[in-house]
């Protein structure tokens, strides 16, 4: 153990909350309790968040009780659970105060977080200590399904978001990776002639782990691969951040030669799933997280069928998040991991829900289908596909290298993708190519392979 991580150790221990390692001891309990059990734990701590915010928090005090969801007893009926309307992006920031708890002043520990902004305007919420004594056990719990301990030596390919944090909160946070023994690569806006010293970095730091935004970290193993590198393997690679495609993984294990785990979350509202040892899913957290999976039409999505994430944190009191849009797509595992935990699997997560095209009958297409049909043209170092109206899409394209492919071979390859969109889109669809020295991320590093325009405006109510 190094220094590092000993003055790690004690600042949790003894500045921070023993409740932290307590919660932890009780999340890897929880981890191995039948499905039955799980759902009674989650449920009762559900009940006890209602009616919290029925009695402290303004915006949910005559919303619960107009749907008999809790009475004027506080006893709350979870039967009509579904009757709670969506909480949005833009409620959240025209409600904010009345949001907020009302027993601010006696929660410990409240600060200000921030979204990353990928899906526009990052948003701003509360969270509080309470929060954070479920939040960073259920982090650490996921990592040592990894292979990873706390304080071990990690290197971060992440956005940067201390810009959006106020001057005291970013010190702070610096000075909390820095404890962690987390050592950190902004990526945020990487050139190639950046990669190298990427490349360095890693082999010089032999972190434990990697922690990176998953277009980040295939971008890096392409870059190895492409220049005929040998890069340090570490224990293992946790994505985030992104959609963990099925050749992403398979690149990235290649190149870094370990095992890849993806995990989901957001600043809104914690950690939500982690990959355990087997990888037959992520598996929710579910004492901490309540999530649903639901249909276009508001009905609960089956096993295997996808569906709009709805989540409700279950331990951030100073600002009740209940049946939150996060705005990704998702779908229940149809079978349980062998692994024999109790929590609940998702099989698979799609990304954002305004990535989903819409063809002018109506039908939905994912962003993943575009993604298939460009990924493998070994000439296209990035892209990114826009559906802008029903009859147009823009493709933003950056060239590995412009000469490396002879124009013939890239038009044909353009033909074919052409064709392709045209097929699931309409024989009238536009196609339009943008050849770029630059596709800018999201304010919080990420890159959006597909965007759809329509989907946006029918999300915000503006039915295209």
């Amino acid at each position: 153990m190094n220094y590092r991580k000993i003055l790690s150790w004690l600042y949790h221990k003894l500045v921070t909350r023993k409740q932290h390692w307590r919660n932890l001891k009780t999340l890897r309990e929880w981890q191995w309790l039948p499905p039955d059990k799980l759902r009674a734990v989650s449920e009762e701590r559900l009940r006890n968040l209602l009616a919290h915010a029925a009695a402290q928090v303004p915006y949910y005090s005559k919303l619960l009780r107009e749907a008999d969801i809790v009475d004027n007893a506080g006893k709350v009926n979870l039967d009509n659970f579904s009757k709670i309307p969506y909480l949005d992006k833009d409620l959240l920031r025209s409600n904010y105060d009345a949001l907020t708890s009302t027993d601010r002043p006696k929660r410990k520990y409240v600060y200000t977080n921030c979204s990353g902004g990928s899906t526009g305007e990052p948003i701003s919420m509360l969270q509080d200590g309470y929060y954070q004594e479920w939040n960073f056990p259920a982090t650490l719990l996921g990592e040592e399904w990894t292979g990873v301990t706390f304080g071990q030596k990690r290197v971060a390919i992440w956005g940067s978001t201390l810009e959006l944090l106020k001057p005291e909160e970013a010190k702070k946070y610096r000075w909390q990776r820095w404890l962690n023994n987390e050592l950190f690569i902004n990526a945020t806006r990487v050139k190639p002639e950046e990669m190298r010293a990427h490349f360095d970095y890693i082999n010089r730091m032999k972190p434990r782990q990697i922690r990176a935004i998953t277009e980040s970290i295939y971008d890096l193993a392409r870059y190895i691969e492409r220049n005929g590198l040998e890069v340090y393997s570490p224990h293992s690679i946790v994505t985030s951040a992104g959609t963990l495609f099925p050749h992403i993984r398979e690149k990235v294990e290649e190149v870094f030669r370990c095992p890849v785990f993806d995990r989901y979350g957001s600043q809104e509202v914690g950690v939500v799933a982690f990959e355990c040892e087997e990888r037959q899913g992520l598996h929710v957290f579910s004492p901490v997280q309540h999530l649903e999976i639901i249909r276009p039409d508001g009905t609960p999505a089956p096993p295997g069928e996808f569906g709009e994430i709805i989540i409700t944190p279950l331990c951030n009191y100073v600002m009740p998040l209940i049946r939150y849009r996060i705005g990704d797509v998702a779908a229940w595992a149809e079978t349980p991991c062998s692994c024999g935990r109790g929590l609940p699997t998702l099989q698979a997560i799609k990304g954002r829900i305004n990535n989903i095209f819409i063809n002018r009958d109506g039908s939905h297409i994912h962003g993943q289908y575009f993604v298939r049909i460009l990924w493998f043209n070994k000439w296209i170092r990035k892209f990114q596909v826009v559906q802008e109206a029903y009859d147009l899409v823009n493709i933003y394209i950056m060239l590995i290298d412009p000469d490396l492919a002879p124009a013939r071979t890239k038009r044909e390859d353009m033909d074919k993708v052409e064709e392709r969109i045209r097929s699931v889109l309409g024989s009238d669809c536009r196609v339009e190519w943008h050849f770029v020295d630059e596709i800018p991320p999201t304010p919080s590093g990420k890159h959006l392979h597909t965007i759809s325009r329509l989907m946006r405006q029918a999300l915000e109510g503006d039915t295209p």
